[in-house]
């Protein structure tokens, strides 16, 4: 895995390009997710272009938010969590970890095990 500075221009750059393709598979204009997350099209366009400062924490989970996708897809790395999963709402999300648990406990269970 590669390693970042705290001012990678490379990560900028990545990450920029992911929010606007993912931006433009949502059908959102820049104006529109600056909107939605209380900033302007010009903030968006910087942060896509790669050229702005940095950008905070809660403005990034902001845009993540917005576009149904976790923080980890928008810095270009391979999210734990099948992208499907990211598009269920919290109580779905929930319902799918304890399906999971359920199948998980069901087969060690078979192998004579215990979690």
């Amino acid at each position: 895995m590669a390693s970042y500075t705290e001012d990678s221009v490379e990560l900028r750059e990545i990450m920029g390009k992911n929010i606007r393709e993912r931006r433009e598979g949502c059908g959102l204009s820049q104006s529109q997710l600056g909107k939605a997350i209380g900033s302007t099209q010009s903030y968006i366009s910087t942060i896509e272009n790669g050229s702005g400062s940095r950008v905070s924490c809660v403005k990034l989970y902001s845009i993540a938010q917005e576009l149904n996708v976790s923080i980890d897809d928008l810095m270009g790395r391979r999210s734990s969590c099948p992208q499907k999963y990211t598009l269920l709402n919290k109580d779905n999300q929930e319902i799918i970890i304890k399906m999971i648990q359920v199948l998980l406990d069901k087969q060690l269970e078979s192998q004579g095990k215990a979690i």
